[in-house]
């Protein structure tokens, strides 16, 4: 796969199990909120191949279920690592996951 198909694929996993989402910060020495993304699976290829294709995000896993697969977590949290992660999946993305990402921005930045 060239580049652009890799991230084509990137934005087809995170549709379909991808989140972006906003925390209150700790630290209101700057943003008040953070922006931040992540991938839940019970499959530890994909996610990793996913980290790959886009260049950042920490994996956490696995962690026990009791009837089910172990779960294996990607975080993107850092500012510049989720700019990374929307700018690289962007145009790829659905309408409602580009309007997601835009009012999570929104509430995060106020812009």
């Amino acid at each position: 796969m060239d580049d652009k198909e890799k991230l084509a694929w990137a934005a087809g996993l995170y549709e379909g199990e991808g989140s972006c989402f906003v925390r209150r910060r700790n630290d209101r020495a700057t943003n008040f909120f953070q922006l931040g993304m992540s991938l839940r699976m019970a499959n530890k290829e994909p996610i990793t191949l996913f980290r790959d294709v886009i260049g950042v995000g920490h994996l956490y896993g696995p962690y026990p279920r009791s009837t089910y697969k172990p779960i294996w977590e990607l975080h993107i949290t850092a500012e510049k690592d989720v700019d990374t992660a929307i700018n690289k999946l962007y145009e790829n993305l659905s309408r409602e996951r580009k309007e997601q990402i835009a009012l999570a921005w929104e509430k995060t930045y106020g812009i």
